[in-house]
């Protein structure tokens, strides 16, 4: 197995061996890797994929730490600022089964959250907001969801446009609540998705409470206000919402 880590101090991406931690190979970029990379997975090629605080998006063939380095980046894609969070690798499924394609999730500095294609590196999308989007976003389905300050952003997956829009769109058409210098703030209530089955919804807010919104608009059905949680799981059967406490409680929400 090949581990991959970047190094702020050298500015490099290296490849380490799994087994023993010995570098294999390392990989020079213009700027300083920063976060965490992602591997690809489901495409004719596997790459790994990082940013860079110069405000680049850097991809490379994912070789093992057993083989020689890459020659040359993939593909690389200047963005207006430095990431800001993680980034996030999802696979879109098709309408067909079997079909489908990669999408790669990039929170930056200058207040935009990127849709990009990981096999060439080109924008699918872009969703501009009012402030810096703190990743990792997370990838449901065909949702993205990604939090900026207090506020979340539900978003189609396939086109980037908004799926739950915030009060100040109330009135709009749906063309000025998608175009691109339309509202740039993100639905109200909600900070954190834990899960999403399609028809309901659960999310944080604050540091307490736990709320379940309707899957298509994010209308809130319920909440429940907690001293506090720590661990989150989905019930893959009923789709029920499992949360424990280090104190020894178990929470199911319907």
């Amino acid at each position: 197995s090949t581990v991959y880590v970047a190094s702020h101090l050298s500015g490099r991406m290296a490849a380490l061996n799994g087994a023993d931690g010995r570098k294999g190979w390392d990989f020079r970029v213009d700027g300083t890797p920063r976060r965490a990379p992602v591997l690809t997975q489901g495409l004719s090629r596997q790459l790994l994929i990082f940013g860079t605080d110069e405000g680049q998006i850097v991809a490379i063939d994912a070789k093992s730490a057993h083989d020689s380095a890459p020659s040359n980046a993939a593909w690389t894609k200047p963005l207006n600022g430095p990431v800001s969070g993680d980034l996030t690798f999802g696979w879109i499924a098709g309408e067909e089964e079997g079909e489908g394609y990669g999408l790669i999730v990039v929170p930056c500095e200058d207040g935009w959250l990127y849709g990009i294609d990981p096999a060439t590196g080109r924008s699918r999308w872009v969703v501009r907001s009012d402030a810096t989007f703190r990743g990792p976003a997370k990838i449901i389905g065909n949702r993205v969801y990604a939090t900026n300050r207090d506020r979340m952003f539900c978003i189609d997956a396939d086109t980037g446009h908004r799926i739950w829009y915030p009060a100040s769109t109330a009135g709009l058409s749906e063309f000025e609540k998608n175009e691109f210098f339309g509202p740039p703030e993100g639905y109200e209530h909600a900070e954190r998705v834990l899960a999403d089955d399609g028809t309901r919804a659960f999310f944080t807010r604050g540091h307490s409470v736990i709320m379940r919104c309707a899957s298509s608009d994010g209308s809130i059905e319920s909440e429940y206000a907690m001293s506090a949680f720590d661990f989150f799981m989905t019930n893959t059967v009923t789709g029920d919402l499992l949360l424990g406490t280090k104190d020894g409680y178990l929470f199911s929400f319907k």
